[in-house]
């Protein structure tokens, strides 16, 4: 098993994240669509192997796309957003299976914004960076 997304932690349990705006989160992907998404939110959803062998999905940042530089064979997106205090377990909240299933798994860089769920991870995004905010 590897880290965790801006973590130096294998465990899961042992995340944390400092409740803060961050101007430096960033992300690379092979999709040149993400040019596209300047100036648009973008959530990070991390699967895990849960101790039941089944895939546990957290909502793990949301930030907004403020550049993309593309570099050889990749483009780099970055932007101004944070990473839930404490990540968002997907598994069991509505909607979430027909998500997943539209999304690909989550496999790579794609836009959600025409989905229904994706209104709960606006609803989830917009409530910690007020709360987040409100802490600086």
């Amino acid at each position: 098993m590897g880290y965790f997304p801006d973590s130096d932690s294998k465990d899961f349990d042992s995340i944390k994240f400092e409740p803060a705006i961050r101007n430096n989160l960033y992300f690379f992907t092979k999709r040149q669509m993400v040019e596209e998404a300047i100036e648009d939110n973008c959530f990070l959803i991390v699967g895990t192997r849960g101790r039941k062998k089944k895939v546990d999905f957290y909502l793990w940042s949301s930030f907004r796309i403020d550049t993309v530089k593309k570099d050889e064979n990749r483009y780099n997106a970055y932007g101004t957003g944070f990473n839930f205090e404490q990540p968002i377990l997907l598994n069991e909240l509505p909607g979430f299976n027909e998500f997943k299933s539209a999304c690909a798994n989550f496999v790579t860089f794609q836009n959600v914004s025409k989905h229904q769920f994706s209104k709960l991870l606006i609803k989830f995004a917009e409530n910690a960076s007020s709360a987040y905010a409100k802490r600086s």
